[in-house]
């Protein structure tokens, strides 16, 4: 009886409490899964989903070993959300020349909810253009009215500077007043007409059906506002820094050698995509030249005016939330 009692207690505080666990994580691989699009037949990429609602976002410096793992392009769940990553030249060739085709590029979730789905940063292709096409006109109005009101007095006392002998006084009024009076005609003409086209479009739409059948121009935007498919969950990423250390492009990756990066000195450029600091596509970064000319500027600046000293010698870099030295990198500047 007693090892019966103790039995039990293992099983209660030990077995169940795992098995549990066990099924929770397989449960929330299966809820990740299922949010996956059910008109494709391709299978996904090997990987996990971490633990539940947490997903791998804790392990995610262990991204190395998850590449030796499943390679280059893996599943697993990052910041709340299930996540293909991928990373290598040709990968993400597809990923940046496939925008609007296979992937779309969004704004996280919380950004969504405050600015709204249908926000004119939240929306892509065709929408997004239309949307801007429309909404151009408003914005230009308001920069016209900002720079031409305030210039109003200014460009009135030019033209009476330039123009001294411009009627003015009754004799302009006068001239004014006649043409109102030869048009007060058409004016009041054109109310009667007004009144008459609504009326004969009242009458033709009494005589139409209004059952369900029946739809205005309203009742169809209403309907076609919104697309009839849904976002899927599914989220890709791509890797920079990873593509840069698997690419063949260059050989002793580790050393360093700037003179790799002189203007004509790429030992194997195979592939543009294998050497992307700036990102490529339609997303590559429109700044980029200005960023190479202030790096160089920098760094011929840093090197012709100063020496400097690491002190605490090479150091130890993390990658969370993003790359940076420990130590935070302590470096003593003298004049050269």
């Amino acid at each position: 009886m007693v090892l019966f009692t103790l039995f039990a207690t293992f099983l209660c505080t030990c077995v169940l409490p795992l098995l549990l666990f066990l099924a929770a994580v397989k449960l929330w691989e299966v809820y990740c899964i299922s949010g996956r699009d059910p008109s494709c037949k391709s299978p996904l990429p090997p990987g996990s989903m971490g633990l539940p609602f947490l997903g791998e976002t804790l392990q995610y410096k262990f991204l190395k070993m998850k590449v030796q793992k499943y390679g280059y392009i893996y599943k697993t769940h990052l910041f709340g959300s299930p996540t293909v990553r991928i990373m290598g030249a040709e990968n993400v060739k597809q990923i940046l020349l496939g925008e609007h085709k296979l992937v779309s590029v969004q704004w996280p979730a919380s950004v969504r909810t405050i600015l709204g789905a249908a926000c004119l940063s939240s929306l892509h292709d065709s929408e997004h253009k239309h949307r801007k096409r429309v909404s151009a006109p408003q914005h230009r109005w308001d920069l016209e009215t900002f720079f031409f009101l305030p210039f109003t007095p200014v460009l009135s006392l030019s033209i009476r500077s330039v123009l001294p002998d411009l009627p003015k006084g009754p004799r302009n009024r006068t001239d004014r007043d006649q043409k109102w009076y030869q048009n007060e005609g058409g004016l009041k003409a054109r109310n009667v007409i007004h009144a008459k086209i609504e009326e004969n479009i009242r009458k033709k739409m009494a005589k139409r059906d209004t059952s369900d059948q029946f739809k205005d121009v309203l009742q169809l935007l209403i309907e076609h506002s919104q697309k009839d498919d849904e976002p899927l969950r599914w989220n890709v990423i791509y890797s920079i820094c990873d593509t840069h250390d698997i690419a063949e492009i260059f050989s002793k990756k580790d050393e360093f050698n700037p003179d790799r990066f002189m203007e004509g000195c790429l030992e194997k450029d195979s592939s543009r995509f294998g050497y992307i600091p700036f990102g490529g596509g339609s997303r590559s970064c429109v700044g980029k030249e200005f960023a190479k000319v202030l790096l160089k500027i920098f760094t011929v600046e840093l090197v012709r005016t100063c020496d400097w000293e690491l002190l605490n010698g090479p150091p130890t870099m993390k990658t969370s939330p993003t790359v940076y030295p420990v130590d935070n990198l302590p470096t003593k500047f003298t004049d050269s």
